[in-house]
């Protein structure tokens, strides 16, 4: 009975010795496959190069644009002042400007005797009442869009109404009729001298040379923006996949034990 638990122990013993050795094999594999685990480098930092040159080209690009622009638009008024100096565009304004004085001074007496008439008076005091009750509507609180809307085209047909009258009495006198004539073909050869100078702008060499310029300037910042955004977005992309392997460094580094660092 003695030699069978003396036995026992004595196995007992061993297999506790046995257990000690296994274990310390283990933790001698595991911290010799910590200390033989060698970290990988972070990827280096993105370079930002291509987007800070594709910067530094919109920037002349954009200068040159403005440039450009100051060019063409100091053309125009060197030949405006050419143009206006001209006997045609001088004797056309003289026309102008007397034409209107006869035009003014045949409707004024036209348009004095119709203001006593009690027709024109009643349709005048009709369009200050439509404004007074226009305003009233206006300034209170409470109106309505649609009485707002009432209002204003009340003040609309007085309004008419008067103008039809004096276009009436006006249409009715000959010498007003003759200077209201004189005046629009005045103004149509005004009309027609401007339209032949802004013809002529588009066709004198020079304004050509600097809308041209203009053109290729403005195409060059449109192609310098698009090259910008491109290179921004490749970098972001290179960005995010820089991101992506730290953290997969990470992540090992962490399973072996090592600290991580921020990169």
């Amino acid at each position: 009975m003695k030699a069978r638990y003396t036995t026992g122990l004595v196995l007992a013993g061993v297999l506790l010795l046995a257990g000690v050795v296994s274990g310390a094999n283990h933790n001698y594999n595991y911290n010799r496959y910590r200390n033989n685990y060698k970290p990988q480098a972070y990827p280096p930092p993105v370079k930002h190069d291509a987007s800070d040159k594709a910067q530094q080209e919109l920037t002349a690009a954009t200068s040159e644009q403005t440039k450009a622009e100051d060019g063409l638009a100091s053309i125009v008024p060197k030949l405006r002042k050419e143009f206006e100096a001209a006997p045609a565009w001088s004797s056309a304004q003289a026309d102008l400007k007397a034409a209107q004085t006869e035009n003014d001074a045949a409707r004024a007496p036209v348009l004095e005797a119709l203001r006593q008439k009690p027709a024109y008076v009643a349709a005048r005091d009709a369009k200050d009442k439509a404004e007074a009750d226009r305003n009233a509507v206006v300034d209170e609180p409470t109106s309505t869009a649609e009485q707002r809307a009432v209002a204003a085209t009340a003040v609309l047909n007085a309004g008419t109404v008067l103008s039809k009258l004096e276009s009436d009495a006006l249409a009715a006198n000959p010498q007003a009729v003759v200077a209201r004539q004189k005046l629009l073909a005045a103004g149509v050869k005004v009309q027609t001298l401007e339209k032949e100078f802004d013809a002529s702008i588009r066709n004198n060499a020079d304004w050509k040379a600097a809308r041209k310029a203009l053109d290729d300037a403005t195409a060059k910042v449109a192609s310098a923006r698009t090259a910008l955004q491109q290179a921004q977005a490749k970098e972001a992309q290179a960005e995010s996949q820089r991101e992506d392997k730290v953290r997969q460094i990470d992540a090992q580094n962490r399973a072996h034990g090592i600290s991580v660092s921020n990169q």
